[in-house]
């Protein structure tokens, strides 16, 4: 989290936006899941101390 909100700061400290968006995926199936069996197939698991 220290990582992702020290470069959120950067980002508005440097470019100075009107507004920020950030988006997180879901942990469920998405339709990516559906359309293609092999979506993130290949990835490890988020380990679960994390």
């Amino acid at each position: 989290i220290y990582g992702f909100l020290t470069m959120l700061y950067k980002i508005k400290c440097e470019e100075n936006p009107d507004a920020v968006a950030v988006a997180f995926d879901l942990r469920t199936p998405t339709f990516r899941h559906k359309a293609y069996s092999g979506y993130k197939a290949t990835r490890k698991g988020m380990p679960e101390e994390l």
